[in-house]
């Protein structure tokens, strides 16, 4: 589908455990999608302040894998996945909206000095993401392109703005309340 999935988990986490897999996303999906209700109203003013779709009442559902088993599903559909090793420490957010741009870590340790841990959303690959998403699901259900019409469309916007949606709810989740936010536009 030219569109690779990622994830990243934890070596720690997953020798000590048969569920988790040390990503606080994957492994709080439910908890996340809750939290995306509940404060709906402030994630996507914190969306919209940086040009990202979210669902203005929460992401309704979400599916019920997560965890090691999230980041497994993801691998085996040829996914990229990160073994992380120690403990998470980021200190910043990226929105990234720089089309086919990711954030090169090297430059950014020159840049402060160091080496820094970010959260790094790559903003501009949700339509893409929306895409691969859909199309599996197409595959899954047995229909082709000559099926899709005006409403693939419509999915699409509503995929990106669930991506957003969860982004932001695990944002909110796992980071620092002063936390400093960077946005390349």
């Amino acid at each position: 589908m030219g569109f690779p999935a990622g994830a990243h988990r934890a070596c720690l986490t997953i020798a000590s455990s048969q569920t988790k897999s040390g990503c606080g996303a994957a492994d709080a999906v439910e908890a996340l999608t809750q939290l995306s209700q509940r404060h709906a109203q402030q994630i996507s003013q914190l969306a919209d302040s940086c040009a990202v779709a979210t669902l203005p009442e929460g992401i309704a559902s979400f599916p019920t894998q997560q965890g090691r088993k999230l980041v497994e599903t993801i691998a085996a559909a040829g996914g990229v996945i990160d073994d992380l090793e120690g403990k998470h420490a980021e200190v910043a957010i990226v929105l990234n909206h720089r089309q086919g741009q990711v954030l090169n870590r090297a430059e950014l340790a020159r840049a402060v000095g160091r080496q820094l841990q970010v959260f790094l959303i790559d903003v501009w690959a949700f339509p893409q993401a929306a895409k691969v998403a859909q199309e599996v699901a197409l595959h899954v259900a047995g229909a082709g392109e000559r099926d899709v019409t005006f409403e693939a469309e419509q999915l699409r916007t509503q995929l990106c703005a669930t991506m957003g949606s969860f982004t932001f709810a695990a944002l909110l989740a796992l980071c620092a309340p002063k936390m400093p936010v960077l946005c390349l536009p």
